[in-house]
């Protein structure tokens, strides 16, 4: 049996129960951003928007960005160069390291991060359930829009400190000037992540390595301001109000047919007070008809109407009367909501008039969890 629907959270907030839609088959993947997200896009920016180079014998050579490992960066910072696993010294090289990162407070995310309640949503355009098709068009069908959810992320300012090498003052000029044009953007892939960069200053050094090689060196701060979706937050928002859907109507026109007999012309039905129903209409045929068509809906919340754990009181409220020929007017006449949430005849008890009310009793046992005072009840059907 699968676990009861919450209807109230640890935090105490409330959990409304219509928004719990399953993702069984849903093939959208969950939106997250972690830091990985963040390093991938700078690495992309070096490499296909900067795309820095020098020039040497009249020729334009790419210079190599790499991320920096911890194994390469305590290569870096023993030797004061690196090599690669021949041995040999790359140069000219860019390499790059996460040193930390802060938490934006200025810029709010949501009230509590354990039960995120601020998102955003985003519409999923073309669906199995908004397809277009010549029924919907006979039966004036209102389409369905579908909806995911993404948690409002968190800010964050992420650093990272980036060396330079180059052969040659004239090398470290260009490749400095290439990459301060570019601070102060939106560093990322075009239609991804895309994340504001910025560039405190530059320092510069000269180094000399073992033997007679001279290399100059440049060191940078890179200060991204990015955001996070954490994959725990985002799996609170996907178990219950990742996704929701638009409410959907379709209508039929109603065709009867009836042999009127001797005698019932002029029946009229009665309401439970006595009076007559639709006194207007001139026979039992449009009586019926209008009985066919009939359909009204009924809410009703709070500790008043709402009785601890499974009846519901919706206060004066009648049946109406079924016509001559037609079965009683009962529980079967009517659908019924909790938050939206459509409840199976199978766990309705009962629906009878009692003293100018109509009473709701459900089977909690079926339902799955108990009502509360704070729940929305929609009855439909035929109210008087």
């Amino acid at each position: 049996m699968p676990n009861k629907p919450k209807y109230q959270t640890t935090s105490g907030s409330m959990d409304n129960r219509a928004l719990h839609v399953t993702r069984n088959n849903d093939n959208v993947a969950n939106i997250t951003v972690g830091l990985m997200d963040i390093d991938n896009a700078i690495k992309y920016y070096f490499d296909n928007v900067i795309k820095l180079h020098i020039e040497e014998d009249g020729a334009q050579i790419p210079v190599p960005v790499i991320m920096g490992s911890p194994e390469r960066w305590k290569s870096v910072q023993k030797d004061g160069f690196y090599r690669d696993k021949n041995g040999v010294l790359l140069c000219p090289l860019v390499m790059f390291r996460r040193t930390s990162m802060n938490k934006k407070r200025t810029i709010t995310r949501n009230l509590d991060a354990n039960n995120p309640n601020i998102y955003q949503s985003f519409e999923r355009k073309y669906t199995s359930r908004n397809n277009y098709d010549r029924f919907s068009i006979l039966t004036n069908t209102r389409p369905q829009r579908e909806f995911y959810n993404v948690v409002v992320p968190d800010y964050m300012q992420i650093n990272y400190e980036c060396i330079i090498w180059t052969n040659y003052v004239e090398q470290m000029n260009k490749i400095q000037e290439a990459i301060n044009y570019a601070e102060s953007s939106y560093w990322g892939e075009p239609n991804k992540f895309n994340f504001y960069a910025v560039i405190s200053e530059f320092s510069n050094n000269t180094e000399v390595t073992d033997g007679t090689e001279r290399i100059i060196k440049s060191n940078f701060e890179l200060s991204i301001h990015g955001y996070i979706v954490a994959n725990s937050i985002q799996n609170e928002i996907n178990q219950y109000n990742k996704r929701n859907f638009s409410f959907s109507k379709v209508m039929f026109n109603t065709d009867v047919s009836e042999t009127i007999t001797t005698g019932d012309e002029y029946q009229q039905p009665t309401t439970s007070s006595g009076g007559s129903f639709n006194s207007g209409a001139p026979n039992n045929l449009n009586a019926k008809l209008i009985y066919l068509q009939s359909r009204k809906s009924v809410t009703v919340t709070g500790a008043s109407a709402i009785t601890v754990p499974n009846v519901v009181t919706f206060t004066n409220q009648h049946f109406l009367p079924a016509p001559s020929g037609f079965p009683t007017t009962s529980a079967s006449n009517f659908s019924f909501f909790i938050n939206g949430q459509y409840i199976t005849q199978d766990a309705i008890i009962s629906f009878i008039e009692s003293s100018n009310n109509c009473i709701l009793t459900v089977d909690t046992s079926i339902l799955g969890y108990e009502l509360i005072a704070n729940d929305y009840v929609t009855a439909i059907g035929k109210f008087a």
